[in-house]
């Protein structure tokens, strides 16, 4: 997981992907999307990958490594196929895969490195009554990339590579569940960092610019429409949060195209919420795509966040 920044130090310096770069999908979403299925296909899911890596000169095997974890990956439906997306905190990759069911146990796998080609392959998922026990099913398949790929993968003229991959899938409820070490490692960083800080004047006033900008604006605007219980994650916000006012805690850029603002509500504060924006190539808002309940902060942090929020002559509150 991305530890977060506190406002203070956010640099916006996020590296555009090109048009194939992967989509992301939080748990807020992916909840989301299970309530919008009437049928779930058994290719839907979050998957932890693992592979293996073999590269050939002509006909003989000269390397083949094990490949235990490739990160974590959401599949979700998209316009009649299935989209390979990044969750929160799967490593940014830049490609774009979509499997295709063409039965009831095979897929078609097409993958899209952008200007490095594509590559085809077909994909089989195999339920418990195939598999060990304590695998669920698995979606294997290989795959050789395109040569603009193996090249830049390390492969040399005359070499080619194929890949092996297994997908098993993951409990969303575990994965997502609060780290509790992670929790206390951030408190104490927050507290030895801020508690007893001195703010320079500057400091302050780009403090409150944050506080103040299109991101904030955008939240409190529909915080106080009829349309906030639209956004993803809000279904079960109170009546009265309107009433409600936040405070930025932290900003962080975790994917292309995305931006995430971290807030916590003056009384509706048994949880920070992560807010996902949507940007342009400008990095200006688009919209809101989701509200997600931060797991990196605990009881302890929201009120340290309280205090070192409140500062004689500011109001960051919005």
């Amino acid at each position: 997981m991305n530890y977060m920044k506190i406002i203070l130090t956010v640099l916006f310096s996020i590296s555009y992907f090109n048009a194939n770069s992967q989509c992301l999908v939080t748990q807020a979403e992916y909840e989301d999307i299970l309530e919008e299925l009437e049928q779930l296909d058994p290719i839907v899911g979050l998957w932890r990958l693992s592979g293996e890596t073999k590269l050939y000169e002509s006909d003989s095997l000269i390397l083949h490594n094990q490949d235990p974890f490739l990160d974590y990956w959401f599949i979700i439906p998209n316009e009649g196929k299935y989209k390979v997306c990044h969750t929160d905190y799967t490593s940014v990759q830049d490609f774009n895969a979509t499997f295709t069911s063409l039965n009831d146990t095979i897929y078609q796998y097409h993958v899209n490195y952008g200007s490095k080609g594509e590559a085809y392959s077909e994909a089989v998922i195999l339920d418990s009554s195939y598999l060990k026990e304590g695998i669920e099913k698995l979606i294997t398949y290989k795959l050789r990339p395109p040569s603009e790929k193996a090249r830049a993968m390390g492969a040399k003229e005359g070499q080619t590579i194929e890949w092996t991959f297994y997908w098993i899938p993951t409990d969303e409820t575990d994965f997502f569940k609060p780290d509790l070490k992670g929790q206390e490692i951030i408190y104490a960083e927050m507290d030895s960092l801020y508690s007893d800080k001195s703010w320079t004047d500057s400091e302050l006033e780009e403090l409150l610019k944050t506080s103040r900008n299109e991101f904030t604006n955008h939240i409190r605007e529909r915080l106080n429409s009829n349309s906030l219980y639209d956004i993803t994650g809000c279904k079960d916000f109170p009546d009265d949060i309107a009433s409600d006012k936040f405070i930025v805690i932290s900003v962080n850029e975790l994917f292309p195209s995305r931006i995430s603002y971290f807030i916590l509500f003056d009384k509706y504060d048994t949880n920070i919420w992560r807010v996902d924006f949507e940007i342009d190539e400008n990095k200006e808002a688009k919209e809101i795509l989701s509200f997600n309940k931060s797991q990196f902060h605990n009881e302890k942090t929201i009120k340290l966040f309280k205090k070192i929020n409140t500062i004689d002559g500011y109001d960051f509150w919005r």
